[in-house]
């Protein structure tokens, strides 16, 4: 009995003290974090929006914390097969997911995709928030947003366009007609932003459902005229657009937004250190410029914050996904 009460304080001695070492060993990640160099995977191909955000923001994490930061594509899969590469990497910062509102709450709710995004992920900020703009050609004789209501109680068939069957902006303004009763209009998907914007031109759709940044040159040529858009303040770019929630209408979402993230299990430390890392790159006039000038609206909001957003998208977009079956 006393060689088993013996044996019993050796290995509570002995985890206790694996603990302790795990423990200073887990401080000392943290505090030389980052050691080497760290990879960015982004969801979509190289060159677009979310590319061009990640290299931006990568040469300054990596000016600023001395190791490099590696922008790695891999598209497919509507971002499923990127946040499922992110999720599966070891939750020790070195893998970092540049994701965006659609693989999060979009692509994991239509499918069984292999992950859920409150649960699997912990976000380290908000870099930017691309509002959502509905227009009409400057020359339709519809000068508001109730105008355009109104033109397609009375005609029916009323067209509008997106970039795409069942991507973000389809849901979000199919969902919002869903909630007006009197209304009804038809979907229009088309091959990207350009093609809609193109068809809306051409006088192929009545009004298109873009992000507002598909519209700025034909809005400053005064070839189309933004009716509304979603946020909760009007955009310093078109600050003679109403927000919806202006005019009295609610939308599921403010717009589509850009974030970094990493897996659930990643050590607080070493998020906070990203976070403030990224938000002391958004602080810089450099930074600010060149996003500045490839048209994309820094937002920033902490890792909790946009957690917050996260969760609250996942479930809005399960229930209207569910719904529209």
């Amino acid at each position: 009995m006393k060689s088993k009460h013996i044996y019993s304080l050796v290995l509570a001695f002995c985890l206790v003290f694996s603990s302790l070492v795990s423990a200073q060993a887990g401080q000392k990640a943290i505090d030389n974090y980052p050691d080497r160099s760290v990879t960015i995977i982004n969801p979509f191909s190289p060159g677009g929006s979310s590319d061009i955000q990640a290299r931006i923001i990568s040469e300054a994490l990596q000016r600023n914390m001395g190791q490099s930061f590696n922008v790695v594509s891999k598209k497919g899969g509507a971002g499923a097969i990127a946040m499922l590469a992110a999720k599966n990497a070891k939750p020790d910062g070195y893998t970092v997911i540049l994701t965006c509102l659609g693989p999060c709450s979009l692509t994991p709710n239509r499918a069984n995709v292999g992950y859920n995004t409150p649960k699997d992920f912990r976000a380290i900020a908000r870099l930017s928030l691309f509002p959502f703009a509905v227009a009409v050609r400057a020359d339709s004789g519809i000068e508001n947003f109730n105008q355009l209501l109104e033109y397609a109680q009375k005609t029916p068939n009323t067209t509008f366009g997106t970039c795409g069957a069942g991507l973000l902006q389809h849901v979000l303004f199919s969902d919002f007609l869903s909630r007006q009763p009197d209304v009804s209009m038809q979907h229009i998907p088309f091959n990207g932003g350009a093609e809609a914007t193109s068809a809306l031109l051409g006088k192929h759709v009545v009004a298109t459902v873009q992000t507002a940044s598909e519209y700025l040159p034909h809005y400053k040529s005064g070839d189309l005229r933004l009716l509304a858009i979603t946020g909760d303040e009007r955009s310093p770019v078109y600050p003679d657009v109403p927000t919806f929630k202006e005019l009295g209408y609610e939308t599921i979402t403010g717009g589509t937004w850009f974030g970094f993230a990493v897996p659930k299990k990643t050590p607080e430390g070493i998020v906070l250190k990203l976070q403030n890392a990224i938000k002391d790159a958004l602080n810089e006039p450099e930074v600010q410029a060149r996003l500045e000038k490839a048209a994309i609206p820094a937002s920033f909001l902490s890792g909790a914050e946009l957690d917050a957003i996260i969760s609250s998208e996942y479930k809005s977009f399960a229930k209207i996904l569910k719904s529209s079956d």
